[in-house]
């Protein structure tokens, strides 16, 4: 949120305060009568509220002033008594939400998970692990990511092969800077996951790369996934989806992603006809759904790797069942393989939801 806040009142007694209020109501009000979010008298008037930030003026370590930034559920200034409830997002800060949010951290809660290291990509903490697991593989096949495990938007991630990998360890402990062994604590390093499914055809989106946006909720114990999903093709390079390209412009999805920049964005928000349960494990091996565009089995992929992925929310689900008043709106990337599953990349717990809208174009 800015610094001036408005709320989004209903006629139901749920108001939001956010910046994109289309985007909370469609999330919440579904889970109104079951999460014990009433529009009757019983409960009152509540408030969904995101998160209020504020400048504060504090002294750097070389005692400097600097502009730092505090995070507040709701702004001092701000008169309550007209709700019976406030519902507020946990703080961005709080460790269970870092631990989602920060790439390394993530990797931590799902390597030891039987089934939740199946959805996400085969991933290292250090460098040293990820040259010794991939030796004995063919090395000129071999693709990593080197992410900055606190990044966001795509930023501050490079693509090596192995024998740049190799190269890059040897520079790294030449100068000892840190025990390149043992990982430098603010880097993940994944093997590139390269039987990636495409669209066939001729179109400009055709034989591209592109990534899922989806949202999750966690709230009063338990992980909805949102409706909505965003499609993103990348346009940054001048080629079609390679498994072996290490060019980051061909293959990453940067921030222009969310800046309107050169891509392509389709917004899928709509339910099939009928009520969608989620289908567990709906896809078949081998199937790539018969070449065809169908982002509701994509969504059902998703959906299954969820299911497989739920360790992972544990701590968020236990703080928001010990405290229904608090909830966490994550946002997670997706890519879908050849044969029609998804594999989950990573969770960003202060998604960009002003590119959600009811009003983008949708299927």
């Amino acid at each position: 949120m800015p610094y001036e806040y408005n709320v989004y009142e209903t006629d139901n007694n749920i108001d939001y305060m956010t910046e994109n209020p289309e985007t909370f109501h469609r999330a919440f009000k579904d889970l109104s009568n079951k999460q014990s979010v009433s529009t009757d008298d019983t409960y009152g008037k509540v408030l969904f509220t995101y998160s209020h930030q504020g400048g504060t003026i504090a002294k750097d370590k070389d005692g400097y002033l600097a502009t730092g930034r505090k995070e507040t559920p709701l702004p001092a200034e701000m008169d309550i008594s007209q709700y019976n409830k406030v519902y507020t997002h946990l703080p961005f800060q709080h460790p269970a939400v870092q631990q989602v949010d920060n790439k390394l951290r993530l990797f931590q809660l799902y390597k030891d998970d039987r089934l939740a290291s199946k959805v996400f990509p085969k991933s290292y903490s250090s460098y040293v692990d990820a040259l010794l697991d991939t030796k004995s593989t063919e090395t000129e096949n071999s693709i990593f990511y080197i992410k900055d495990a606190g990044a966001a938007r795509g930023e501050d991630i490079y693509i090596k092969t192995w024998d740049e990998l190799a190269a890059d360890y040897q520079e790294l402990k030449e100068e000892g800077e840190y025990d390149v062994d043992e990982g430098e604590g603010d880097v993940i390093i994944q093997r590139a996951v390269k039987d990636l499914w495409t669209l066939d055809g001729d179109g400009p989106i055709s034989g591209r790369r592109f990534d899922i946006r989806f949202f999750v909720l966690v709230t009063k114990g338990s992980v909805y996934l949102h409706s909505f999903q965003l499609l993103r093709w990348a346009f940054g390079g001048q080629t079609k989806y390679d498994p072996n390209d290490t060019n980051e412009e061909n293959q990453i999805l940067n921030i222009a992603a969310f800046a309107g920049g050169d891509i392509a964005r389709l917004f899928f928000s709509d339910k099939p006809t009928g009520d969608w349960t989620g289908g567990k494990k709906r896809w078949e091996a081998g199937s790539a759904n018969n070449g065809r565009f169908d982002p509701h089995g994509w969504r059902d992929a998703v959906a299954d790797a969820l299911d497989d992925a739920s360790g992972v929310f544990d701590n968020l689900k236990e703080l928001t069942k010990d405290d229904p008043t608090k909830y966490v709106l994550a946002g997670g990337d997706a890519i879908i393989k050849e044969d029609g599953t998804a594999v989950l990349i990573e969770f960003n717990v202060w998604p960009d939801v002003n590119m959600v809208r009811q009003s983008d174009a949708n299927v």
